[in-house]
């Protein structure tokens, strides 16, 4: 077959023109009709693009299944998790063999006869998206509460299960992000639902058996750029109502007895660029706060007076510390702390006022606290994996400090004596160093292979090296994989965050650039052989990559790619939109307009040579819109100078997180696997 040459010539837009006038700048956008939904030319644009990939793949559809297959085979696809133990009985999940999606399941510790409380395989039709909000089972443990999205909007109906029964009560509540908190009466709850732009706003109280227009309605949020949620103390007494934005903070709390009145107490009010979060022991109040060090400090209160003038330090911000969490228990407390960019837990026991911190045998991992529902307990639940290491579920026993193991993730064929991984570091363009975490088979001659680089960079959420079995498929073909930890994420300290967003976000893409230099120059890959990929706002990050440095990549791979950044942030009325103001700058001032619109990929786009390109969109998504990819496909066909290709999947019936079931998703991988072969190939 001729390089590149497919029967079907790629799917063309029609160009209609539209201009948005700003701060002197005239914005033409000649695809921006693509966001009009309802269209039949839209959907019909869609449906081709994804014919068109399956045109470009059909003379590979061989190795896309030999891919599939081997992903498929890492999976042991009748297993069961490790229980955890809440009041009497333990719960658990298990899959079951070619069954897509989880059963919820419990034991009676007297008894234990299983009881199935959803099997979420009964509540969706083959090929359909389905996504379970919180799943949350009352104080009395006969009645559960679950959200349901079924388009991957993530709007989410609320259901009440009598677990005695095994009915469902009359009570159903739509329009909500998914989550219940009860009142220990096990009669009431409070829920939280959208907005017309889908932002979570409204907090009400619903008591059972209640029409929800008689629903006290507790709380509404009436700054466009703040969202709402709610959560539980983990002793149960209070629960908490917590308004953010990216950068600033007010939370309520409410006191969870049988008390017909409901009160919302104010803990402090809200101060641009004041963070908190809340925590209960006790008497007191814990507050994680940045007020006095961007780092963080631990401060104690009375819950009598919580203002913030009584705030006095618990433990002091670090220069060298970054806390980022904390979780309370009877007998101790468990912060999660940074540590020159490796992922730690400090436990602080309150009988003895000591502190200690568990100890991994690597350095570089991922960490996961769940399933720790049993406040009175003295051992910790962990789930912990690295690149080579898969999941692996760990009760730590904070008084005889010691890790005791449960559960080792299986993974059929899995040898991680035949990997290497490594941390090292990369040189910005301001002598920053970058750390980079590697992984690679120990019999790969480095140098001219391939090379999978991902990034996400955005929020201060960082980018931790995790275990992921579908990797192997590139690393046993000869790839090596890296994850660059770019400024953006706060891996480094809170300074990683700040120097990565609002007018410093260029240094995100800096960072890529160089992480991607550094890895040639250094013989980890060979420049005709690289491939980066990043999802959302890491899609953004990759897309701005290849406007840059076009030269730089083989293979582009976009996945929901936050790619149309100016537009987007110039429309109000989109979901997230008020609410990323303080994470990308507000364009309707000049300084913050003029500097999204130098870095924008799609406003960059330029008639030169481009990458091969892999994106993504979900019909549904409501945080990136489907349009922006298409946009960014259409528009890098239109200009770019060489033959290299570009192309779109959209998965028509999900959202931002693509399939739900867990062969879907796996089918999705398979199929950007191919097209990195194949491109690799040319």
């Amino acid at each position: 077959m001729e390089k590149n040459k497919i029967i079907s010539p790629p799917p063309v837009a029609k160009k209609i023109s539209h201009k948005t006038k700003m701060h002197g700048n005239v914005l033409s956008d000649d695809y921006f009709w693509l966001r009009e939904k309802e269209r039949p030319e839209v959907l019909k644009l869609l449906e081709d693009e994804n014919n068109y990939l399956n045109e470009v793949l059909k003379d590979h559809q061989e190795l896309n299944n030999k891919i599939y297959n081997e992903m498929k085979s890492k999976m042991v696809e009748d297993d069961i998790s490790v229980p955890y133990f809440k009041k009497n009985y333990y719960y658990y999940s298990r899959d079951e063999k070619q069954k897509q999606y989880k059963v919820y399941c419990r034991k009676n510790k007297t008894n234990e006869k299983e009881e199935i409380l959803l099997n979420i395989n009964d509540l969706v039709k083959e090929g359909e998206f389905i996504s379970l909000g919180g799943m949350s089972v009352a104080p009395n443990q006969k009645l559960m509460a679950f959200g349901l999205d079924q388009t991957g909007d993530e709007k989410y109906t609320l259901q009440i299960k009598n677990l005695e029964t095994n009915k469902l009560l009359s009570d159903q509540i739509e329009n909500t992000d998914g989550n219940i908190e009860w009142m220990s009466d096990n009669l009431r709850f409070i829920y939280t639902t959208l907005d017309k732009d889908l932002r979570p706003k409204f907090v009400w109280l619903h008591k059972l058996g209640n029409r929800t227009d008689q629903d006290q309605l507790l709380y509404t949020e009436k700054d466009p750029t703040y969202f709402v949620s709610i959560n539980q103390t983990e002793d149960e007494k209070f629960i908490l109502i917590n308004t953010n934005n990216n950068v600033s903070s007010e939370v309520y709390f409410i006191n969870n007895d049988h008390s017909s009145l409901v009160k919302l107490n104010l803990i402090s009010k809200r101060k641009q660029g004041l963070e908190y979060q809340v925590g209960h022991h006790d008497d007191s109040f814990y507050i994680l706060t940045n007020d006095n060090h961007m780092n963080f400090r631990i401060a104690k209160v009375k819950v009598q007076n919580p203002q913030k003038k009584f705030w006095k330090t618990f433990k002091k911000g670090s220069n060298k510390i970054l806390l980022e969490d904390f979780l309370f228990f009877q007998n101790f407390m468990v912060t999660q702390i940074r540590l020159e960019g490796n992922l730690e837990l400090e436990i602080y026991n309150f009988k003895d006022k000591k502190t200690h911190r568990v100890k991994f045998d690597e350095d570089s991992h991922d960490i996961l606290l769940k399933d720790n529902n049993e406040f009175t307990t003295e051992n910790l639940r962990i789930y912990y994996n690295s690149l080579k290491s898969p999941t692996t579920v760990y009760d730590y026993n904070t008084k005889l400090k010691k890790l005791q193991l449960l559960k080792r993730k299986e993974v059929p064929g899995y040898n991680p004596d035949l990997y290497l991984t490594k941390k090292v570091f990369a040189s910005s363009f301001d002598q920053t160093k970058i750390p980079l975490h590697l992984i690679y088979r120990k019999d790969l001659k480095l140098g001219d292979n391939p090379l999978y680089l991902l990034g996400y960079g955005s929020y201060g959420n960082s980018y931790d090296p995790y275990f992921s079995s579908p990797i192997f498929s590139l690393l046993d073909r000869g790839f090596v994989l890296a994850i660059a930890q770019v400024r953006g994420g706060q891996e480094m300290g809170r300074s990683w965050y700040e120097n990565g967003k609002l007018l410093k976000k260029k240094n995100t893409f800096k960072d890529f650039i160089a992480s991607a230099e550094f890895l040639i120059k250094n013989n980890y890959a060979s420049k005709n052989k690289l491939v980066i990929s990043g999802a959302s706002a890491g899609g953004l990050l990759v897309g701005a990559a290849m406007t840059m440095r076009p030269d730089l990549f083989k293979i582009v791979i976009a996945k929901v790619p936050f790619v149309d950044t100016l537009n987007t942030m110039l429309d109000s009325n989109l979901p997230l939109t008020t609410i990323e103001y303080d994470e990308w700058g507000n364009p309707n001032q000049k300084k913050y307009f003029d500097y999204i619109k130098s870095y924008s990929p799609y406003d960059n786009i330029k008639n030169i040579a481009y990458p091969h390109l892999f994106a993504t969109a979900g019909f549904s998504d409501p945080r990136v819109t489907y349009w922006e990819p298409a946009k960014f496909v259409q528009k890098i066909r239109e200009m770019k100078s060489n033959d290299h290709l570009a192309v779109l999947y959209t998965n028509m019936g999900a959202g931002h997180s693509g399939a739900s079931g867990r062969y879907n998703q796996i089918k999705e991988k398979a199929l950007e696997y191919t097209f990195i072969f194949k491109m690799l190939e040319q």
